[in-house]
């Protein structure tokens, strides 16, 4: 038996010889083809019917790493248009090396010259974009250019940067330009020749051929231009020949405006125009026209004292013929321009009368101007509130809107009740959100209901509770402090704004522990751990989710951060429930069992031994499935409203029945596939049967032979008309069989999805003879891929299980791979200077990674495969890639905006003038640095020069800013807006006597006093931001007069600290008005005065008097250090000369602070001595004091004698 066993595998060895050896022909040609390119796709060598690695060795020379096409199931490598590429190759059992050239016809560009500046005319030629293929030259300044074939059906896009982005004719401020003025041909262009240039050409943008050059007035100086699109040509050893673009546009005379009167937007206003260059110059008010009111021509009857009223859309101007003539119709130089109103506060007035208690109204009581209109709103509610008789009469705690109608602007105002003080005192020494504050509420006593809430999101909020009206340690934030107040029902709200955002992360860490895994009925519960440099932070959380992005708001402050985890899937303990729905082995569907969900849980997947089984959607109930008899580990999935989990158990299902006995013979000859399946008890059996392929076939005598390696259904009954089925898996031998394995690269990419792009080798050798034409599958992903020839291209991270197919053997390999992320990057390769944009290049830095494709929702442009971007701002720019056929990823990628032109840059030194006052109601711009520019302009306008340097636009009409134009001299042009912070505080030089007094103790005594009051003329009011991001405006009424110089004062009182805005409104001119911040400061009382009275030498009798520049309702302790002395009306007497420290101590909770101050009590000198007395009068003296001795021995006498 051994010999006739030795003899069959010398015969099998000799037979895969021979078919290794007559499958190949070494000579053969490689059949490929090649798509060129037509557009932005780059072209491509296929390689038809063959994989890559059914060759011993093949690639292309220069270098391309192939790619494999899943739809057509080819490989193929992207080719560079206009490159000459050598295909080498070497078939498996052969020894000859083959090759053959591979050129492209795909369109391409070359670059004949290499320009050298960012105005530098280069020549370039466009490759195959003929109609038969040809050729076609052009020419460009270096730029992002494209370009079409013949027939426009193909187009390709590339970059060309120069050498250089500073040099050049314009960079260089050789090459200058004038505007004309309208109507006029004085334009000019000019290259100054000393600074290396010469060759100076001038063409229309139009004159395509360039055929019609325009002639110099002199060397390389043109004038008498009109306003048109130009190009200039110039060359210079340094930029070689320049193709400048320069553009002329018209500019006019400027035009004034002179406010007589405007009263407000309800009555009409009275203005005249002149021109700047009055009435003597080429343009007058005899052959230009003026215009005033809508758009377009309509010319006045005069210049003088029009009456009209002014809108935020009144236009004004001029027109006039070049010819000056009066035809309407031959008009071609018409100015315009317009007002930019500011939203200021509308010139009308109201007074307030309050009560001391909150369930009586308000009253407020409206002083409109003629024809004037308003409306009032409830701010948070939206509901428009009645007057009557311009009375309004409205609960506290209301936030009103006031809104005029006819001028489209509005202010609001507060009729808070009792609005608390409050003092903040930083008890951290933190940086940003990691600060914490104590907030001290005054006469908390009046207040109830008093919260602190912190809002992060919509989900979070946290609420803080004072102890004796004091917030302890609040974090950094803004927060809502809600409250009531004396008789007040209604919750009232105001902000306080302590938000840092400038915190420092970088130190934070997160630990993620779990504390108990959940399952079907209650959820993990997780342990997030902050560390961080001031203290640690923990929260328990609670999640039926696996992958969950953990949002933490530190409990202190105003900090969040976030981090992934990945919690193990939800097991539970206890069983699950379920029914057979027929009887066991007696059904062809095989056994039928029900499963039943629990406690809300739905089931979504099950799976026995390993395997998903598919629900049996023939019988009448949900939720069953077919298993097998035997032992059935099952799994099931639940899904709830919050997430997943899992149950397990044993499902042991015994046959009352008779199976058949298996005894299975692996294959061995992989050509025959002679396996075997024999059963032992087939005599048992009505039925037997075999599924083979799509085929049952009836076993006769218990066997089946001639079966490759594989899994087959066996379907028997037996003679009680009980049928079943069973799985039986044919091998294949491992005796005769060397297979080794290697991953000839890690996957990058497979995480979560079916494929991966990771390579594995495999070889195979059966009988001693290597094997070239097996398959290779992998069983752990689905749809199966099928590859040949040794190599698995699909490999994803983590077991991949094999199956290794040759003729009818199938063996099974495990092997590993872990994943190699790649990486890609956006990097910056040229500033396109005046376009005011940055181009990046997205490089690959992974050699075994090919890119298929590459999208954006921005630009993005690709030639040859490689991909351009560009930008002109900041922005995190996001780009999905496509490689290695089964990869793809989207990444994200900040990118800064950083050209060296930027169009918000600011390049204007320039310097507002503002007007004197309401009745010169008008603007200068004076700019410092014209020699800094080509050209600026505003509204079409140049400005009168001054100087070398300095120029002006004078008499503008008033605007919140005003929008400058310029070039510099490298040709960028752009928009500046300028004036609008100078100009943000008021339109005129007046000023306001303003006497401020700051808060103490954050008693709410602060004051603002003006003086000097113009009433008759002005409308003063106050401003200050409100708890609903809008500024509260009220009316400032005069308090007081002086009737020695006529003056009114007003004296605003009982201010917290805060910002305030006092606004003048000039009532005649509408928008003329100045605005003054007042800022009020809370500060600590301080000791305003210490009184000596000096003290005489032994008598001890200093005194001292301390008072301090604040009235405290609460006790204040003296005490002199060193002494008894101590009270509370700092009043001390009997003091003996010295030096003194006297402490204050203020028990103010607003401001519980000890002040100390030093004083001295000096020696006063002496009084004068007594002067010489009369002997008769110290007689007198001496005779009535033995009197006094003698009564006192008498009274002792007497008192001893009753005794």
């Amino acid at each position: 038996m051994k010999f006739i066993k030795y003899l069959l595998l010398f015969f099998l060895i000799l037979k895969i010889n021979s078919f290794v050896e007559s499958a190949v022909d070494c000579q053969k040609d490689i059949d490929y083809t090649i798509e060129s390119s037509c557009g932005k796709n780059p072209s491509k060598l296929y390689i038809i019917d063959k994989s890559i690695y059914y060759f011993e060795s093949i690639g292309i020379t220069p270098y391309s790493q192939p790619v494999y096409d899943d739809y057509y199931s080819y490989y193929y490598w992207i080719l560079n248009d206009g490159i000459e590429y050598t295909l080498s190759y070497r078939y498996k059992g052969c020894e000859n090396v083959k090759s053959q050239t591979i050129v492209s016809q795909g369109m391409y560009f070359k670059l004949l010259s290499e320009p050298l500046c960012p105005n530098t005319y280069f020549n370039y030629t466009i490759y195959n974009s003929g109609e038969n293929g040809g050729n076609t030259n052009y020419s460009n300044t270096p730029q992002n250019i494209v370009a079409s074939n013949y027939d426009g059906s193909c187009f390709v896009e590339f970059l060309v940067t120069p050498l250089s982005n500073s040099k050049g004719a314009l960079q260089s401020g050789a090459a200058k330009y004038t505007y004309p003025t309208c109507g006029f041909s004085n334009g000019s262009i000019s290259v100054d020749l000393t600074k290396g240039y010469s060759n100076c050409h001038l063409y229309s943008q139009f004159d395509y051929e360039l055929n019609n050059e325009i002639q110099p007035s002199s060397t390389c100086f043109y004038s008498g231009l009109d306003s048109f699109y130009y190009y200039l040509f110039v060359d210079s050893k340094e930029c070689a020949t320049e193709r400048l673009s320069i553009q002329l546009v018209n500019v006019f005379t400027p035009m004034e405006i002179t406010f007589e009167n405007v009263p407000d937007f309800n009555q009409n206003s009275i203005v005249s125009l002149s021109l700047s260059s009055g009435d003597n110059g080429i343009l007058n008010k005899t052959n230009s026209f003026a215009t005033m009111g809508g758009a377009g021509p309509d010319p006045l009857t005069t210049w003088s004292h029009k009456e009209i009223r002014i809108t935020q859309s009144t236009q004004y101007g001029y027109f006039y013929n070049k010819d000056f003539t009066t035809d309407p119709n031959q008009v071609i130089c018409y100015f315009n321009d317009g007002f930019e109103l500011k939203g200021y506060n509308s010139n009308f007035n109201f007074t307030v009368s309050k009560s001391d208690s909150c369930s009586e109204n308000v009253t407020i009581t409206f002083y409109p101007l003629p024809t004037q209109t308003f409306v009032i709103h409830d701010y948070l509610l939206g509901n428009q509130l009645s007057l009557n008789n311009n009375v309004l009469s409205v609960q506290y705690n209301k936030y009103l809107q006031i809104s005029e109608t006819s001028s489209n602007s509005e202010r609001y105002y507060s009729t808070s009740f009792y609005t608390p003080t409050y003092r903040i005192v930083e008890t951290s020494n933190g940086i940003g959100c990691w600060k914490t504050y104590n907030i001290t509420i005054g006469e908390y006593e009046i207040y109830t209901n008093l919260t602190l809430k912190v809002y992060n999101g919509d989900e979070y909020e946290f609420f803080f509770y004072p102890i004796d009206g004091v917030f302890v340690n609040v974090p950094a934030n803004y927060f809502y402090l809600f409250y009531k107040v004396k008789d007040c029902q209604i919750e009232s709200v105001i902000m306080i704004d302590k938000s840092d955002n400038n915190t420092p992360m970088d130190d934070v860490k997160m630990d993620i522990n779990i504390i108990e895994i959940g399952n079907c009925t209650h959820e993990t519960s997780i342990l997030v751990t902050v560390d961080t440099v001031f203290g640690n932070f923990s929260k328990v959380f609670s999640t039926f989710s696996y992958n969950n992005l953990f949002y933490f708001y530190l409990p202190n402050c105003s900090c969040s951060i976030e981090s992934f985890y990945s919690i193990p899937p939800l097991i539970d303990g206890e069983s699950f429930t379920y029914t057979f729905v027929n009887d066991p082995d007696c059904n062809s569907t095989g056994n039928v069992i029900q499963l039943f969900g629990s406690n809300g849980n739905t089931i979504q997947e099950v799976y026995s031994n390993g395997v998903q089984l598919i629900a049996n959607n023939q019988v009448d109930v949900d939720f069953a499935y077919n298993f097998e008899s035997g032992e059935n580990n099952v799994t099931i999935k639940y899904s709830n409203s919050k997430g997943t989990c899992y149950k397990s158990q044993m499902i042991n299902i015994v046959s009352p029945y008779e199976v058949p006995l298996v005894q299975v013979t692996p294959v061995i000859d992989c050509d025959s596939a002679d396996g075997k399946i024999t059963i032992s008890n087939y005599l048992n059996f009505s039925n037997l049967n075999i599924i083979i392929g799509s085929s049952t076939v009836q076993i006769n005598s218990g066997l089946v032979t001639n079966l490759p390696s594989g899994t087959y259904t066996i379907l028997y009954g037996n003679y009680e008309t009980c049928a079943n089925s069973i799985n039986v898996y044919v091998p294949t031998s491992e005796d005769y069989v060397e297979i080794t394995t290697s991953v000839i690269f890690n996957p990058t990419c497979g995480e979560g999805t079916q494929n991966g792009d990771g390579k594995i080798s495999v070889t195979l050798k059966n009988l001693g003879v290597k094997i070239n034409n097996f398959y290779i599958q992998n069983q752990n992903i689905n749809p199966y891929l099928n590859f040949p020839n040794g190599v698995y291209i699909a490999a994803a991270p983590g077991l991949n299980t094999l199956s290794i197919s040759y003729g009818g053997c199938i063996w099974k390999r495990d092997v590993n791979t872990t994943i190699s992320k790649p990486t890609f990057s956006f990097e910056k390769i040229y500033n396109d200077t005046c376009l005011s944009s940055v181009y990046y290049k997205l490089v690959n830095n992974n050699p075994n990674i090919t890119i298929n494709s590459v999208t954006s929702i921005y630009s993005l442009y690709n030639y040859q495969n490689q991909y351009y971007t560009q930008m002109a701002t900041n922005l995190v720019y996001p780009y999905t890639i496509t490689w290695n056929t089964y990869c793809s990823e989207t990444f994200y990628q900040e990118i800064t905006f950083d050209t060296p032109f930027n169009y918000y840059s600011s390049y204007l030194q320039y310097e507002i003038v503002k007007a004197d006052n309401c009745d010169s109601f008008k603007i200068d711009i004076i700019i410092k640095n014209m020699n800094s520019f080509q050209t600026v302009t505003l509204s079409k306008k140049y400005p009168t020069p001054m100087n070398s340097t300095h120029a002006i636009f004078k008499n503008l009409p008033p605007s919140t800013s005003y929008d400058i134009s310029f070039t510099l001299f490298d040709g960028c042009s752009g928009v500046e807006m300028v004036g609008y912070q100078q100009l943000s505080n008021g339109n005129t030089k007046e000023t306001m006597d303003i006497i401020k007094v700051n808060d103490i103790c954050s008693s709410g005594k602060g004051s603002i006093q003006l003086s000097n009051m113009d009433i008759t003329n002005h409308y003063y009011n106050v401003k200050t931001f409100t708890d609903y991001y809008v500024y509260t405006t009220f009316p400032i009424q005069p308090t007081s007069y002086d009737t020695s110089n006529g003056t009114n004062f007003s004296l605003i009182s009982n201010l917290r600290a805060g910002i305030y805005n006092i606004t003048k409104n000039c009532k005649s001119i509408t928008n003329c008005y100045i605005e003054t911040k007042v800022v009020i400061e809370n500060q600590d009382p301080i000791i305003e005065s210490i009184s000596v009275t000096d003290s005489y030498d032994k008598l001890n009798n200093g005194t001292v008097e301390i008072k301090l520049n604040y009235n405290s309702t609460f006790p204040i302790n003296f005490k002199i250090i060193g002494t008894q002395f101590s009270n509370q009306n700092g009043r001390f007497e009997n003091l003996p000369a010295k030096t003194y420290e006297v402490h204050v101590t203020l028990t103010d909770r607003m401001c519980p602070i000890t002040i100390s101050q030093s004083f001295t009590i000096n020696l006063k000198t002496p009084p004068p001595l007594p002067s010489p007395q009369d002997p008769s009068d110290e007689l007198s003296t001496s005779s009535f004091i033995q009197l006094n001795i003698l009564s006192f021995l008498l009274i002792s006498i007497l008192t001893i004698f009753i005794l």
